[in-house]
């Protein structure tokens, strides 16, 4: 479950750094998000989340420093 560290299946995985209104401390927040989707990259986890489209599954995959989310059909 990511909760809300992630807030967009796009913005937030290719721009993790990027600051965010809902983030109560919006420097925390940025910091969070970006060890978070290295993390789920490194070690390929499977996440969910409430606002990611159909069917609400998927990994993060790294290139160089750049981070995307693909769907995955379980």
């Amino acid at each position: 479950m990511t909760g809300d560290v992630i807030t967009n299946q796009i913005v937030s995985f290719e721009h993790p750094a990027w600051r965010f209104g809902n983030d109560t401390d919006q420097e925390v927040g940025a910091k969070t998000r970006q060890r978070f989707v290295d993390r789920a990259a490194v070690d390929r986890l499977l996440l969910h989340g409430y606002h990611f489209a159909y069917p609400g599954f998927g990994r993060v995959e790294r290139s160089g420093c750049e981070y995307r989310y693909v769907s995955a059909y379980v």
